[in-house]
């Protein structure tokens, strides 16, 4: 990329490239139409970006096409030149038009001093963000701001490369140097002032008297060994000191000193340098989140978030400080960088994202929960639920009043959260979530009161054993009987004798009765044996469920268990002996 000083790349004749062009002639390495395809795709893909979202499918069909082009263009060539003018490029003496007007890519090239771009192997990686420029130079030009020349410059582009001219001093005549006219005037040599010699009609010398009293001349003092260059230049240590000095000051973070200096100067504390430095502070931020160094809107709100808690923020500028946390914190910023952070465009550390998030405030939670719920990027969930976790332990009252939206998304993230956290006030909403509709919603709160695990939370969770969902009544199930809940037991045997259960498939089956036998006492022994070895007037229970029995009495573990489990191992049914067998190392374990 070149300099936005006019300068020319050192590896690019572009001067000569309309000359050698016109001695090519005929012979050009590509067909013109292929040409003509190639940058009627660019200009296609420009035109997509300004009507559509960079997620659009139409749009990334376009950027697609473009790449695919200049893939197969290296296959033949290994650059590509052309000139620019006003409205068309130029290739080997051909014209080409692309777009109309002042918004074609050439137009946008040629008012701002670019004569020639080149296009190199790679460039099809950069092309999305080289659409990106020509859309600010667009809109810069609408505003009169930053140039074509300006932004390219800043995008440091690898494989793009162009000639920039100065437009307003295009076409003026440089003067030229000219030998002076010496007319009217002799020049004569005189071979003996050459020589040293004197001439008989010149006026005698005059000689300075220190000179006569034997001192010795200018031309003696002066030695020409004095001035050896070398003699004066930095030895090997000074060289090395500079070359750290300079290496650290090109390392340097020049942002984050800007930011200390302006930081320095808000705790100074004068009101009119207070003003201009948030009214700074408030144009950074929106900068920052957009390019995605989320790690410096964060050094921002930190600093201010410190002033506010020590009160070094006062009056209007504390009111100015709360605002700008309010305004981070609204849905449609939050929305706006949920969609960036999905369609890629910007891929902070997890570490910064869950600081700056953590920093936003409570009405920033429902936007961030359901983006955790719609999403389809694993990675941003992971992200993000790393991130709101910090902040929701921040707003632990928010988190629960939000168990009570109306949005399913969000109700969802919120009863995951709320067990995570463990929120034991989240029990009672947690448990009146088992009474609506969405499935998702009912499952997600039955893991939340597993974790949760008080009374509350449990009691709720003996109601969710009927939900119509399977789901919903294994995880139910399965919570009580690891968390051995004693007062279910009586709820569990009263399910074991319904048709819910006897109709069950073997995995329900299986969670209903081994959740019977951990909360199981005495009592439990003879119900469970009267399953497994009890006969009916007219048939046994069926194998499946005579087997669950067996397991369920493993998990009692008592000898009363025990002995139960030994008089079934006679048993001829291979289901049900192998249950048994199963159950009596479990027990013995």
């Amino acid at each position: 990329m070149n300099p936005p000083d006019g300068t020319i790349h050192p590896t690019l004749d572009l001067a000569a490239a309309p000359a050698r062009a016109d001695e090519v002639g005929p012979e050009m390495p590509l067909p013109p139409a292929e040409i003509a395809d190639l940058l009627g795709t660019l200009e296609k893909a420009i035109r997509s970006q300004r009507l559509y979202q960079p997620n659009n499918p139409v749009y990334r069909s376009f950027i697609t096409a473009t790449q695919a082009a200049f893939t197969r263009l290296w296959d033949r060539v290994s650059s590509l030149t052309v000139g620019i003018e006003e409205g068309s490029f130029k290739w080997y003496g051909r014209t080409f038009n692309v777009g109309e007007g002042r918004d074609s890519l050439p137009f946008m090239f040629y008012k701002d001093g670019i004569r020639f771009v080149t296009f190199l192997p790679g460039f099809q990686d950069e092309a999305e963000r080289f659409l990106g420029v020509v859309n600010s130079a667009r809109t810069h030009d609408q505003t009169g701001n930053d140039d074509m020349v300006t932004l390219l410059w800043q995008q440091e582009f690898t494989c793009f490369q162009y000639s920039y001219v100065d437009a307003l001093a295009e076409g003026l005549q440089v003067p030229q140097s000219t030998v002076p006219k010496l007319a009217g005037f002799e020049l004569t040599l005189v071979m003996d002032d050459i020589a040293g010699k004197e001439r008989p009609d010149a006026p005698p010398r005059s000689v300075p008297p220190s000179v006569e009293a034997g001192q010795p001349t200018v031309a003696g003092l002066v030695n020409r060994d004095d001035f050896e260059e070398t003699l004066y230049f930095l030895d090997s240590t000074e060289l090395a000191r500079l070359t750290a000095e300079v290496e650290q000051e090109w390392a340097r973070d020049v942002k984050t000193d800007v930011l200390d200096a302006l930081f320095d100067r808000l705790e100074e504390g004068l009101p009119e340098w207070r003003t201009e430095i948030m009214r700074i502070l408030r144009q950074l931020l929106p900068v920052y989140m957009g390019a995605g160094d989320l790690s410096s809107a964060t050094r921002i709100l930190k600093e201010l978030n410190s002033l506010i808690d020590r009160g070094e923020l006062q009056g209007e500028h504390r009111d100015e400080a709360v605002e700008l946390f309010r305004e981070l914190s609204e849905p449609v910023v939050l929305t706006q960088l949920m969609r960036s952070l999905e369609d890629g465009s910007i891929d902070p550390a997890s570490a910064d994202l869950n600081v700056f998030l953590k920093h936003l405030g409570p009405a920033a939670m429902p936007v961030l929960l359901a983006a955790i719920e719609r999403t389809e990027v694993a990675a941003l969930q992971d992200k993000l639920r790393i991130a709101i976790e910090g902040l929701a332990a921040d707003n632990r009252d928010r988190l629960v009043d939000l168990l009570s939206n109306d949005d399913p998304d969000i109700l969802r993230g919120a009863a995951r959260l709320a067990g995570q956290l463990a929120l034991v006030n989240a029990a009672a909403p947690l448990g009146e979530l088992l009474k609506r509709s969405e499935v998702a919603v009912r499952r997600a709160a039955v893991e939340a009161l597993i974790r949760i695990h008080n009374s509350t939370a449990l009691d709720a969770l003996q109601r969710a054993l009927e939900d119509q969902d399977r789901e919903v009544r294994i995880n139910a199930v399965r919570g009580l009987g690891t968390l051995r809940y004693a007062p279910a037991r009586q709820r569990l045997e009263e399910l074991l004798d319904s048709r819910m259960v006897r109709d069950a498939d073997l995995t329900e089956k299986i969670a209903f009765y081994e959740a019977y036998g951990a909360v199981g006492n005495a009592d439990s022994v003879g119900t469970l044996d009267k399953i497994l070895n009890g006969k009916k007037l007219f048939q046994k229970e069926t194998p499946e469920t005579r087997a669950c029995a067996a397991m369920a009495l493993g998990k009692l573990g008592s000898p009363a268990a025990r002995a139960s489990l030994q008089r079934a191992t006679s048993e001829t049914n291979a289901i049900v002996r192998n249950a048994v067998m199963k159950a009596l190392r479990q027990e013995s374990a």
